[in-house]
């Protein structure tokens, strides 16, 4: 019954052979006696960096739509100020957390690692609203997403950042 089969995430696997072995069953479904009249189409939503060696995008796909990024390391900084202002009223201009955001905003370049960041401070500001420092729960916080298991080690008493502070 149905005419369009999504894939989602197969570029994880860093292996562009899955690709030769789908369009294989795409061309196999579509030359079936069952459904030759409609036939069965294939989207695939990807990163293309995984054919960046490779010149074959052509030979695996029929038609390529780019997509732009809505997030990029240039323009985190702007969405995390927007945050911070709008969801946890911090105003950020002209002081220390203006300059963290902006040197931690480079390495952000992915919305879903962005918004777990600004949900995350969200939540822990709420459930710990007498912080003497917003800057440093908000530390805490992208490291707790960039190194969640230096994260998970750290309040066990063990890890590299146990180990740098007991030195």
């Amino acid at each position: 019954n149905y005419r369009i089969v999504i894939f989602e995430d197969i570029d994880r696997f860093n292996d562009i052979d899955i690709f030769t072995k789908l369009r294989e069953v795409n061309l196999l479904l579509n030359n079936a006696e069952q459904i030759k009249d409609k036939p069965i189409r294939f989207v695939y939503a990807l990163r293309e960096e995984l054919f960046a060696e490779n010149k074959d995008k052509v030979k695996f796909f029929d038609f390529v739509i780019p997509i732009v990024p809505v997030i990029n390391a240039s323009n985190s900084r702007l969405l995390l100020h927007q945050f911070l202002d709008k969801k946890c009223a911090i105003k950020i201009e002209g002081t220390r957390f203006e300059r963290m955001i902006k040197d931690i905003a480079h390495y952000i370049s992915d919305m879903r690692l962005l918004k777990n960041i600004c949900n995350e401070f969200y939540a822990y500001q709420k459930q710990i609203p007498d912080c003497p420092s917003k800057e440093e729960l908000f530390g805490m916080v992208v490291f707790k997403n960039f190194f969640p298991m230096e994260f998970a080690l750290m309040h066990q008493e063990d890890g590299v950042i146990k180990a740098l502070l007991n030195e």
